[in-house]
């Protein structure tokens, strides 16, 4: 494996395949909305602290808003996980994979755990506590 976003590629397909098996495609249409709105929310979050954001279409879907981790800003970070928790009535409402809201936000949590140690090692940072 040559690239180094064809791993996350071939573990997203075989997820969405499994999910599409598993539940009805309907349903797992929910998931790639929950992506969609967190990846929104990091761009909203840049175009609020003026940062200039575009969307990344090769390798990994995302957000691309500085090189450096330390421009990110928590807001901008951390705007995937508010802006999906902000439309969490409208999963349970969609009834995403069938899951109740606490399913949905285990779901949220999991997919931004590299949102989160970013986070984490930011306020660290600040605090000057290694």
């Amino acid at each position: 494996m040559k690239g180094k976003h064809t791993w996350s590629i071939i573990v997203y397909l075989a997820v969405g395949l499994y999910f599409s098996y598993r539940y009805s495609a309907l349903s797992s249409l929910g998931i790639l909305l929950i992506m969609v709105s967190h990846e929104l929310g990091h761009y909203m979050c840049a175009v609020i602290k003026d940062k200039n954001p575009r969307f990344i279409y090769r390798g990994n879907f995302g957000v691309s808003y500085s090189r450096r981790v330390g421009e990110r800003g928590l807001l901008i970070m951390s705007g995937g996980m508010i802006v999906n928790f902000l439309f969490l009535p409208l999963f349970v409402g969609m009834k995403v994979l069938d899951m109740d809201a606490l399913w949905i936000a285990l779901l949220i949590i999991g997919g931004s755990l590299g949102d989160i140690v970013h986070i984490v090692k930011e306020l660290r940072k600040s605090a000057n506590y290694h």
